[in-house]
């Protein structure tokens, strides 16, 4: 019995800070807790077979627990050794005997692991023996030594498992919006969209793949010209025009030693004019100008250098607008290039700075002041002619006058709404019609006032609403059709009576 009442409780993490509590008794099934617990959290087949082992696990060590409870002695208690052993032997219980050499030598196996050396390394617990255990101290007392590389494990795989359910869910609302609020799905031709081109990848991506083919093929190009050059042996030496005029020299009958005789003769025949001409100038000039002090700081320096400088700027300004006005080149002759730019030839100032932009300002102002009245006058140019607006209201005020006097049952020229023939109209002329006498106000409507009430409501109607309120009717409709087949009718038998007195005639 007392097997049968003991409980351990496991805390399942599930992901996102939410945990799940699986109480285990001696008499429950491991894969029916398992898989309640995952129906319950909606976790996957793997994840289920993974809880259902651990509560396996922890099932068979509170068994175990429970087994050894009674063999445990006071004096084992007071020697660490003795708690040591008592806990292996709570690990092993549901397995078999061994001897105890593999004891040994599993227990020294199992200190190269980092969670049993330091479960085998801590302190005794110290308890009282009034107090009863609980199912969770008992829970915690005889818990295994837990592989913190497989808890971390599972609860990683719940948390991607979580965070794809997450990332679906989110991709799944978008869509749901993204359809409610695109109204427009176009139908594509198949075969217009396999022949259309597909761009794969960026514009700048493709404008950089392309020169960098582009300097590649120049590269190619210039590579094969040389190998051709290399291949067909050709030279073309850059000659030095120096070295061609020596070739020259030496190309000629007379001998060089003549040449530069001849060559001396001519200076010396140079320098005897010069010395002549020396006799009858004796005088040489100094033809240094005169350097202006800028630094002079005098009233008169300073009015000299203002001036001249105004007078070259205005000679620098006349030249400039000579060669602009002129339309011949003076040096070579031939007519200017003159571009048309959309612009007058002449100056674009031609006053000063101050009045020019005063008269633009004055310009945009007058601009900004008529343009409103220029669109408003096109809006309130009239889009008919007066004929054809009168043709318009003469048909409204003929529907409406057959509206009104399908509602006047009694045609006494008076309609109300509890009167009114109502089942002569249809659903929409009959909706306008009653809204028309609520907003006349008055029980008994005459047409003038029905009229005035009626045509504002039409005329606020869309297109579609309007043109059925003012379709003609159907009678008079096919009166007309009556008419001109009658009239095409009529025709031909003129015609065909014309043909037969001509032909008699004849």
């Amino acid at each position: 019995m007392e097997e049968e009442n003991s409980k351990i409780t496991m805390t399942v993490d599930i992901g996102d800070g939410e945990t799940g509590i699986i109480s285990i008794s001696a008499s429950d099934s491991p894969e029916e807790l398992a898989k309640a617990f995952a129906f319950k959290h909606g976790l996957e087949k793997e994840l289920e077979k993974s809880l259902a082992r651990l509560i396996k696990q922890n099932k068979d060590i509170m068994m175990g627990t429970s087994s050894s409870k009674s063999s445990i002695s006071e004096e084992a208690k007071q020697s660490f050794v003795q708690i040591t052993e008592h806990h292996a032997e709570e690990e092993e219980s549901s397995s078999p005997t061994i001897t105890q050499k593999q004891t040994v030598f599993n227990r020294e196996k199992a200190e190269e692991e980092v969670f049993k050396r330091l479960y085998s390394e801590r302190k005794p617990i110290s308890r009282s023996s009034n107090v009863k255990n609980s199912p969770r101290t008992l829970s915690y007392a005889s818990a295994p030594p837990v592989n913190h590389c497989i808890a971390l494990y599972e609860q990683g795989k719940i948390q991607k498992q979580v965070s794809w359910r997450k990332s679906l869910a989110k991709k799944m609302q978008s869509q749901e919006k993204a359809d409610k609020e695109l109204t427009f799905k176009p139908v594509i031709n198949e075969s217009s969209n396999l022949v259309s081109p597909r761009v794969l990848h960026k514009t700048e991506d493709i404008l950089i793949k392309s020169i960098v083919q582009k300097r590649e093929n120049i590269c190619d190009l210039a590579n094969h010209k040389v190998q051709e050059m290399m291949r067909e042996c050709t030279f073309s030496p850059s000659i030095d025009p120096l070295s061609s005029l020596i070739d020259q020299y030496k190309n000629q009958p007379s001998p060089r030693f003549e040449r530069l005789f001849d060559n001396a003769k001519v200076k010396e025949d140079k320098l005897l004019k010069l010395l002549e001409n020396a006799d009858a100038f004796p005088f040489k000039p100094t033809l240094v100008a005169k350097q202006q002090n800028l630094d002079d700081k005098t009233r008169e320096a300073c009015i000299q250098r203002l001036l001249y400088s105004k007078e070259r700027f205005n000679r620098l300004m006349d030249e400039a607008r000579r060669k602009k006005e002129s339309l011949v080149d003076e040096k070579t002759g031939q007519p200017l290039f003159r571009p048309i730019t959309g612009r007058s030839p002449e100056s674009p100032r031609p006053k000063q700075v101050w009045e020019h932009l005063y008269i633009l300002g004055r310009e945009s102002a007058n601009l900004s002041t008529k343009e409103p009245e220029h669109w408003r006058s096109l809006t309130e140019v009239p889009k008919t002619t007066e004929i054809t607006d009168k043709i318009y209201q003469d048909f409204k005020l003929k529907r409406y006058m057959k509206i009104f006097s399908r509602l006047d049952a009694d045609e006494d020229g008076v309609i109300s709404i509890e009167n009114a023939d109502w089942a002569a109209l249809d659903e929409k002329t009959a909706e306008v019609a009653r809204l028309a006498m609520i907003k006349a106000g008055v029980s008994n409507v005459k047409f003038s006032i029905f009229f005035e009430k009626i045509d504002p409501i039409v005329m606020r109607l869309g297109v579609e609403e309007r043109a059925w309120i003012l379709k003609r009717d159907e009678m008079a409709h096919e009166l007309t059709n009556h008419w001109r087949e009658s009239r095409s009718q009529i025709q031909s038998i003129s015609r065909l009576d014309l043909r037969s007195s001509v032909s008699i005639a004849k």
